[in-house]
């Protein structure tokens, strides 16, 4: 039986990644908008990517961390 923290933690983690697959499905729609003004729009994007994905990496060491103490 999965805790309820954990379950928390999970729903969490898979809301990061929702987030993540919507900000990747953004960056195809603004090369396919865009065209060649693309790589303004790709740069702001680039950012928030990396800023999720840094986020997710993190709450999953965390949590390791958690359980391994």
């Amino acid at each position: 039986m999965i805790h309820h923290e954990h379950e928390i933690f999970v729903n969490t983690i898979m809301a990061k990644v929702k987030v993540l697959k919507q900000l990747v499905k953004n960056d195809v729609t603004a090369y396919l908008k865009y065209g060649n003004d693309y790589g303004i729009k790709k740069k702001e994007l680039a950012i928030e990517i990396d800023a999720v994905e840094k986020d997710i990496e993190n709450s999953i060491y965390l949590k390791l961390d958690e359980v391994g103490e």
